[in-house]
């Protein structure tokens, strides 16, 4: 008897989990998966960064390609390096988390002539600072 009321514990858990998965796979939502930004271009990162609730950090702003217009529209940039087309940190802030973005290509540029691509994104705990 005890052997009986475990199986048809079983066998309605198992109806309801296959029930539950059909119907999510006939109302078509799809399951989320996380976003690769890495690849992408930094201005198309940055949008989705910030529409996540992501704040950029202020602060220092230094290397090749980083003009006071250009620090002044991406108060993120913390460095690039000297030679204007190499590597450039970012950093944003939520809550107690950092985000730091390391792009190629330069820093970015408010006219669209220069197109960083994200390389690697790293989170962290606060407090965020620029390196």
């Amino acid at each position: 008897m005890q052997m009986k009321a475990i199986s048809t514990a079983m066998a309605w858990a198992i109806f309801v989990m296959c029930s539950l998965s059909f119907n999510h796979a006939v109302s078509g939502k799809a399951i989320a998966k996380p976003m690769k930004l890495e690849g992408s271009s930094y201005l198309a990162a940055r949008r989705t960064i910030l529409a996540f609730g992501w704040q950029p950090l202020g602060g220092n702003c230094s290397g090749g390609g980083s003009s006071e217009t250009t620090c002044q529209a991406f108060p993120e940039i913390g460095n690039c390096s000297g030679s204007g087309t190499g590597l450039c940190d970012m950093t944003f802030v939520r809550r107690d988390r950092c985000l730091v973005v390391i792009t190629v290509g330069g820093a970015p540029s408010t006219n669209d002539n220069r197109e960083p691509i994200v390389r690697d994104i790293a989170f962290g705990r606060g407090p965020c600072s620029k390196n």
